[in-house]
């Protein structure tokens, strides 16, 4: 398999430690919904919680007892923390979608802006597909784990932490047996983390060479129909699909072997609470009917939140890796700066000059060569010559989209350097 695309917008490490504070600096202007949200989670929890403790109350109560008649105030209070659990998770799952929201319109917002402000010579050396993918498919990563991952993520830390301390309450040894196979597991989760954000970087070069070669096409089709490069441009596609195909298969087989894994050390886990509580560790006294249905149950909702927050974890992977490509583009920076005190572009007075200016693009084919130009107020002035010999570029240098690499461009006799950026749009 060849290897990865390359991306200019690579993170590169920098943002290893600061994506998560950067991302809580958007989050912050809704604090107020977030914290609402928080409030509920834990009363979520509680009433999740409760359900199995009311199972073997009932079972080491009424049925034991054969009380048939006492069964119904159980019945009552189990439905009644079903109905509540409900209710509190479908008012923090809207609170924190719409907070997800507002953060990701200020992101694409604020991405759009930056855009907008960057220097055209950002985009000589940019493909315009490579761009479309940060303000697209990046931003919609991001918006899949803000908007609804997030949610499940705190949801199910604060349910993993009740269940924790239900299970220890109840009963610590078999808590600490139902615990046995969370270290390992927990281990080898920590020792894939950097493989897993390799893996999902990879995978986002990979669309978005894929995006570029396309959006280059299409724009383009013209001059690949007028050159004949239908066959050579197929085959390159079928060389970049394949290649994001195998990156894709490399993350799906990863989080179906997480996924497996999880159910894995559910399944062993249940086999070693039976045959501890059966005679294998404690006495059949010591554990009764309803406290075995009620850590049966617990376990299941212990590893159901695992296996999720092991999908959210792929899921925070990829958007991590989004918006490591995301902030990049956001702190690119200004190739003309202003000036720290940049003054404003007053009407032509006297005369507009081009002293000794060479220039060239990024490409390093010399466009202008020691060109001398002196166009007096009133004047005018037609550039005129073959394509190529830098009539626009003039153009472009007296706006400053760029800076001459050589020479001086003046207006009224001051360095158009001293003006605001952009000064002639």
């Amino acid at each position: 398999m060849s290897p990865p695309a390359k991306d200019d917008y690579e993170g590169r490490g920098r943002f290893a430690g600061g994506l998560l504070p950067r991302l809580l600096a958007y989050a912050w202007p809704q604090s107020l919904l977030l914290g609402i949200s928080l409030v509920l989670f834990p009363l979520a929890a509680v009433a999740q919680l409760g359900q199995p403790y009311v199972l073997k109350l009932v079972l080491d109560g009424p049925i034991k007892e054969g009380d048939v008649d006492g069964i119904l105030p159980y019945v009552l209070v189990f439905i009644g923390l079903v109905l509540g659990h409900g209710v509190l998770q479908f008012t923090q799952n809207v609170l924190m979608t719409l907070a997800g929201q507002r953060i990701m319109r200020t992101i694409r917002g604020d991405l759009f802006r930056r855009v907008l402000r960057l220097p055209p010579a950002f985009f000589d050396r940019t493909p315009t597909g490579k761009v479309l993918t940060r303000l697209t498919g990046d931003v919609e990563n991001l918006n899949e784990f803000v908007s609804s991952g997030l949610v499940t993520v705190v949801a199910d830390t604060v349910l993993l932490i009740g269940i924790v301390g239900s299970m220890l309450w109840l009963n610590w040894k078999l808590a600490l047996i139902s615990f046995v196979l969370v270290p390992p597991f927990l281990f080898v989760l920590s020792r894939m983390r950097g493989y897993m954000r390799q893996l999902f970087r990879a995978l986002r070069n990979r669309s978005t060479a894929l995006n570029t070669f396309l959006n280059e096409n299409v724009v383009g089709m013209l001059v690949v129909q007028a050159f004949r490069r239908e066959a050579k441009n197929d085959a390159t596609h079928e060389e970049l699909t394949v290649s994001l195909y195998d990156e894709s298969m490399r993350a799906l087989k990863f989080s179906s072997v997480l996924s497996a894994g999880v159910q894995l050390a559910e399944t062993l886990t249940l086999a070693l609470l039976l045959w501890a509580a059966l005679g294998g560790l404690l006495t059949e006294a010591a554990v009764s009917a309803g406290l075995l249905v009620a850590f049966v149950d617990y376990v299941g909702r212990f590893y159901a939140p695992i296996e999720n927050l092991s999908g959210r974890y792929t899921i925070l992977q990829n958007a991590l890796a989004s918006a490591e490509k995301i902030f990049t583009l956001m702190d690119e920076p200004d190739e003309l700066p202003d000036p720290a005190t940049p003054a404003a572009l007053a009407p032509l007075a006297q005369s507009l000059k081009l002293e000794d200016v060479t220039f060239r693009y990024q490409t390093g084919e010399v466009v202008l060569d020691h060109v001398t130009l002196d166009v007096p107020k009133g004047q005018t002035v037609a550039l005129v010559g073959a394509t190529g010999a830098g009539k626009s570029t003039v153009v472009k240098l007296l706006g400053r989209f760029y800076d001459p690499n050589d020479g001086q461009v003046t207006w009224d006799g001051t360095d158009l350097r001293a003006f605001e950026a952009n000064a002639l749009r």
